[in-house]
């Protein structure tokens, strides 16, 4: 079991070498924590936010994008919701269990899925509603390293621009103005 602490990175130039060092090891993008449903027909992902240091931050995971061609990727005809998929999805890349109850709908957004963009496949962002305290304590099970995903951690939120994978970042941006 590999236990590991949650990192925040507050400034560019550590989440800079932080990055490199996660591409060395086929890790291309960064993104919210979240992913497909069981069935494939759509992605839901959850939008993590703490406040430490009189700043926000938000948790990422790395990414690798190629993960989702494969041909080996699993998927069912059993229907899950969409919050069922950020809440399944969060624990499956976090390892925590948030509630369905804790999420409230952030946004949506349409792109073509991988048939040739002749599809559109439907991204839903939850927002995490509850407060968290003490969060970046918690020593979290992390076990062997996947091949889609690894070790989350925090960026600050001002650093999401040109950080994040860019249509993560687009819901982002369009969801806040919505909400303003």
């Amino acid at each position: 079991m590999k236990m590991a602490r949650l990192r925040l990175f507050r400034y560019q130039e550590e989440l800079d070498k932080h990055i490199e060092f996660l591409r060395l090891r086929g890790f291309d993008s960064i993104r919210f924590p979240g992913g497909t449903s069981k069935n494939g027909r759509h992605s839901a992902f959850v939008i993590f936010k703490i406040r430490s240091i009189n700043e926000d931050y938000h948790l990422v995971v790395p990414y690798n994008s190629s993960f989702h061609l494969q041909e080996n990727v699993e998927t069912s005809n059993e229907y899950e919701n969409p919050k069922r998929t950020a809440v399944r999805e969060f624990k499956e890349e976090v390892r925590v269990k948030i509630d369905a109850t804790s999420l409230e709908f952030y946004n949506m957004v349409s792109v073509p899925d991988n048939s040739g963009g002749k599809k559109m496949h439907k991204k839903y962002f939850y927002r995490y509603k509850k407060e968290i305290v003490d969060f970046l304590q918690y020593s979290l099970d992390f076990g062997e390293e996947e091949e889609e995903t690894s070790t989350p951690f925090f960026i600050k939120s001002s650093l999401l621009r040109d950080n994040l994978f860019e249509k993560h970042y687009q819901a982002f941006s369009d969801g806040w103005r919505k909400q303003r």
